[in-house]
């Protein structure tokens, strides 16, 4: 009895929890219990079979060498494994932080150095999820993804550009279902291309599970009059690459988000729409997509 009561005092209980992502489901353990918010919530599963298995360990990180920083990443290999580091901007330091290392080989885990909680952002952020995603012929694409008629269609542009204006229009005037304000996830689907919802939604809020074959992309501007153009296909490779997020420093990361941006414009159409923010600018892209 004292041996079995020792036994649960030591042993910790392991939480799990599941990300699902096109292609993919990640399962995540850790003794320290992860604090959700809505957007994660709608994206855990416990039924998918999860492609892999992450064991998060609070711990001092490993130290393999510098490697080449590409922002707040920064990746290299060392004895069969490889190490992705994860960084925050630390202004005391004046500099970046590294509080995660995810260590991969035949097994993954996630080492945290942190002196605050565990969250699924925190989580979903060093576990490489663009890379990942990749692998599954699948890419983040900086957008807002809105389904109408069963379709989607896919906002793009630089910041100020009116994704989600558009988003918005479309909404009031033709009842579309806004899937995502700002980070979608597109992948290669049969011959076609399909857009997924994504827990990451920037500032605005919104973060469906929902997904629908692409109609098409739109690359957005500001006019006073509303116009839309085919993009030609080589413009168009550019624009969908600049707005994918992939490892630039990583050449096979490079190659993959290039392949993927070259078959999505193979697939759907990729057209600029310069408007106003108004139902003109809705009744211009309306007509040109559905020839109405």
């Amino acid at each position: 009895r004292i041996l079995t009561a020792n036994l649960r005092y030591c042993i910790s209980p392991m939480y799990k929890r599941i990300y699902k992502f096109p292609g993919l489901a990640l399962c995540v353990e850790s003794e320290e219990q992860i604090s959700g918010n809505a957007n994660f919530e709608r994206f855990l599963t416990d039924e998918a079979e999860a492609h892999g298995h992450i064991t998060v360990r609070r711990s001092p990180l490993p130290q393999v060498g510098e490697g080449k920083r590409n922002g707040r990443y920064r990746r290299m290999k060392h004895g069969g494994r490889e190490y992705y580091y994860t960084a925050f901007f630390d202004p005391a330091e004046g500099g970046y932080r590294d509080y995660a290392c995810l260590a991969r080989g035949e097994t993954e885990e996630l080492y945290i150095d942190h002196c605050g909680g565990l969250w699924d952002s925190m989580i979903i952020d060093a576990l490489d999820i663009p890379d990942r995603l990749l692998e599954a012929k699948a890419a983040f694409l900086h957008s807002s993804f809105i389904t109408v008629g069963g379709e989607g269609i896919l906002f793009a542009g630089n910041k100020q550009a009116g994704k989600s204006t558009q988003a918005a229009l479309w909404n009031k005037y033709r009842g579309a279902l806004t899937v995502n304000g700002d980070r979608a996830v597109i992948r290669l689907e049969g011959g076609g291309l399909r857009a997924y919802g994504s827990a990451f939604c920037g500032s605005s809020g919104i973060a469906l599970d929902e997904s629908a074959p692409v109609k098409a992309i739109v690359l957005l501007g500001q006019a006073s009059e509303n116009t839309v153009t085919p993009v030609p296909a080589p413009e168009a490779f550019r624009e969908l690459l600049g707005k994918m997020t992939y490892d630039t420093s990583v050449q096979s990361s490079v190659e993959a988000a290039a392949a993927i941006a070259a078959e999505a414009v193979a697939r759907v159409p990729v057209v600029r729409l310069v408007c106003t923010p108004d139902e003109r600018s809705v009744e211009a892209l309306e007509a040109a997509l559905w020839r109405k």
